[in-house]
C-alpha cells in the first residue's frame, strides 16, 4: 500500500512538473505611463540676472514645454472625448 501511495506522489508531481514545461504562460503586462508634468510643473521665467544666453535657452525651453503640454492636452481631449 505504501508503495502504491509513493508511485501515484511521484507520478502525479511529474504530471505537474510537465505541465510547467509545457503550459503556456501570459505575458507581464505592459506598464501604461501617464505623464501629468503638463498639469503641475509651473512655467519658467528669467530673471533680470539672467544672462542673454540663459534667457535665450528659457525662451526655448519654455516653447519645447507649450507645444508638448498643448499636444498632450489635445491627446486627452481626444481620447477621453472633453
Amino acid at each position: 500500500m505504501l508503495r502504491a501511495i509513493t508511485l501515484s506522489a511521484v507520478l502525479y508531481a511529474s504530471l505537474l512538473a510537465g505541465c510547467a514545461a509545457s503550459c503556456p504562460v501570459p505575458p507581464p503586462p505592459v506598464p501604461h505611463v501617464v505623464d501629468t508634468g503638463c498639469d503641475w510643473v509651473p512655467a519658467l521665467s528669467a530673471s533680470t540676472n539672467d544672462t542673454a544666453e540663459t534667457k535665450r535657452k528659457i525662451i526655448a525651453y519654455e516653447a519645447a514645454r507649450q507645444e508638448k503640454c498643448r499636444q498632450h492636452h489635445n491627446a486627452r481631449a481626444s481620447t477621453t472625448g472633453g
